[in-house]
Protein backbone atom coordinates (compact mmCIF):
# COMPACT_ATOMS: atom_id res chain seq x y z
CA UNK A 1 0.00 0.00 0.00
CA UNK A 2 1.68 3.57 -0.83
CA UNK A 3 2.47 5.55 2.24
CA UNK A 4 0.81 8.45 3.10
CA UNK A 5 2.62 11.70 1.21
CA UNK A 6 3.65 13.24 4.53
CA UNK A 7 5.61 10.33 5.90
CA UNK A 8 6.80 9.56 2.34
CA UNK A 9 8.19 12.90 1.91
CA UNK A 10 9.78 12.41 5.49
CA UNK A 11 11.41 9.28 4.62
CA UNK A 12 12.91 10.41 1.32
CA UNK A 13 14.68 13.29 3.56
CA UNK A 14 15.69 10.98 6.50
CA UNK A 15 17.87 8.61 3.48
CA UNK A 16 18.88 11.76 1.46
CA UNK A 17 20.69 13.03 5.00
CA UNK A 18 21.54 9.61 5.94
CA UNK A 19 19.63 9.74 9.29
CA UNK A 20 20.85 6.97 11.66
CA UNK A 21 17.33 5.14 11.36
CA UNK A 22 17.99 4.41 7.67
CA UNK A 23 21.87 4.59 7.68
CA UNK A 24 22.36 1.29 5.73
CA UNK A 25 19.82 1.83 3.26
CA UNK A 26 20.66 5.55 2.35
CA UNK A 27 24.36 4.71 1.99
CA UNK A 28 23.04 1.53 -0.39
CA UNK A 29 20.88 4.19 -2.68
CA UNK A 30 23.56 6.50 -2.52
CA UNK A 31 26.31 3.95 -3.89
CA UNK A 32 24.28 2.10 -6.41
CA UNK A 33 23.18 5.55 -7.49
CA UNK A 34 26.95 6.71 -8.12
CA UNK A 35 27.73 3.46 -9.89
CA UNK A 36 24.89 3.82 -12.17
CA UNK A 37 26.11 7.52 -12.84
CA UNK A 38 29.09 6.39 -13.70
CA UNK A 39 28.33 3.65 -15.89
CA UNK A 40 25.03 5.77 -17.39
CA UNK A 41 24.88 8.67 -19.01
CA UNK A 42 21.30 8.42 -18.68
CA UNK A 43 21.12 8.16 -15.07
CA UNK A 44 18.97 11.37 -13.19
CA UNK A 45 18.95 12.24 -9.98
CA UNK A 46 18.00 10.48 -6.98
CA UNK A 47 13.66 9.95 -7.57
CA UNK A 48 11.80 11.18 -4.50
CA UNK A 49 8.52 10.75 -5.91
CA UNK A 50 6.60 9.92 -2.92
CA UNK A 51 4.62 6.91 -4.55
CA UNK A 52 8.25 5.53 -4.51
CA UNK A 53 7.21 4.74 -0.70
CA UNK A 54 5.34 1.70 0.16
CA UNK A 55 3.94 0.61 3.66
CA UNK A 56 4.03 -3.04 4.46
CA UNK A 57 1.98 -4.23 6.73
CA UNK A 58 2.92 -3.30 9.91
CA UNK A 59 3.72 0.13 9.31
CA UNK A 60 7.43 -0.28 8.24
CA UNK A 61 8.10 2.20 5.34
CA UNK A 62 9.55 0.69 2.30
CA UNK A 63 11.58 2.35 -0.79
CA UNK A 64 10.74 1.58 -4.13
CA UNK A 65 12.08 2.69 -7.78
CA UNK A 66 14.09 5.24 -6.11
CA UNK A 67 16.43 5.82 -9.28
CA UNK A 68 15.49 8.26 -12.56
CA UNK A 69 16.46 7.85 -15.40
CA UNK A 70 16.72 10.93 -18.26
CA UNK A 71 14.47 9.44 -20.57
CA UNK A 72 14.30 12.18 -23.14
CA UNK A 73 17.68 12.31 -23.28
CA UNK A 74 18.43 8.45 -23.78
CA UNK A 75 15.37 8.41 -26.51
CA UNK A 76 16.81 11.11 -28.40
CA UNK A 77 20.26 9.57 -28.49
CA UNK A 78 18.55 6.57 -29.82
CA UNK A 79 18.01 8.50 -33.10
CA UNK A 80 20.99 10.82 -33.00
CA UNK A 81 23.65 7.91 -31.90
CA UNK A 82 22.23 4.84 -31.69
CA UNK A 83 25.87 3.20 -31.78
CA UNK A 84 26.68 4.77 -28.03
CA UNK A 85 23.63 3.32 -26.52
CA UNK A 86 23.51 -0.21 -28.07
CA UNK A 87 27.18 0.05 -26.43
CA UNK A 88 26.34 0.99 -23.53
CA UNK A 89 23.50 -0.75 -22.44
CA UNK A 90 23.32 -4.42 -23.29
CA UNK A 91 20.75 -5.86 -25.82
CA UNK A 92 18.96 -8.06 -23.44
CA UNK A 93 19.42 -5.13 -20.69
CA UNK A 94 17.09 -3.06 -23.55
CA UNK A 95 14.50 -5.91 -23.94
CA UNK A 96 11.83 -3.70 -22.31
CA UNK A 97 12.94 -0.49 -23.33
CA UNK A 98 10.44 0.75 -25.49
CA UNK A 99 7.42 -1.22 -23.87
CA UNK A 100 7.32 1.54 -20.45
CA UNK A 101 5.09 4.58 -21.09
CA UNK A 102 6.64 7.71 -21.91
CA UNK A 103 4.68 10.10 -20.12
CA UNK A 104 5.05 13.70 -21.44
CA UNK A 105 4.16 16.30 -23.82
CA UNK A 106 6.76 14.92 -25.76
CA UNK A 107 6.48 11.67 -25.77
CA UNK A 108 7.42 10.29 -29.22
CA UNK A 109 4.91 9.11 -31.73
CA UNK A 110 4.71 5.63 -33.00
CA UNK A 111 6.03 6.79 -35.99
CA UNK A 112 9.39 8.06 -33.94
CA UNK A 113 9.41 4.85 -31.77
CA UNK A 114 9.36 2.88 -34.67
CA UNK A 115 12.44 4.89 -36.12
CA UNK A 116 13.84 4.34 -32.35
CA UNK A 117 13.85 0.77 -32.90
CA UNK A 118 15.07 0.54 -36.18
CA UNK A 119 18.26 3.00 -35.03
CA UNK A 120 18.46 0.53 -32.21
CA UNK A 121 18.39 -2.49 -34.09
CA UNK A 122 20.64 -1.00 -37.15
CA UNK A 123 23.61 -0.43 -34.12
CA UNK A 124 23.15 -3.60 -32.60
CA UNK A 125 23.53 -5.67 -36.39
CA UNK A 126 26.39 -3.04 -36.88
CA UNK A 127 27.55 -3.93 -33.12
CA UNK A 128 28.05 -7.56 -34.14
CA UNK A 129 29.03 -7.87 -37.47
CA UNK A 130 31.96 -8.64 -38.84
CA UNK A 131 34.37 -5.64 -38.46
CA UNK A 132 36.09 -4.12 -42.19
Amino acid sequence: MTAELDRAAAFHQAIAVGAPEVAELSDLVAAVHLDARRELPWCGPADINPTNVMQAQGGRLVLIDPFYADGPNLYGTILTDPARVAATIPENRRRHMFDLPLRSSEAPTPGVLAQMRDAITAADAHQHSPQD
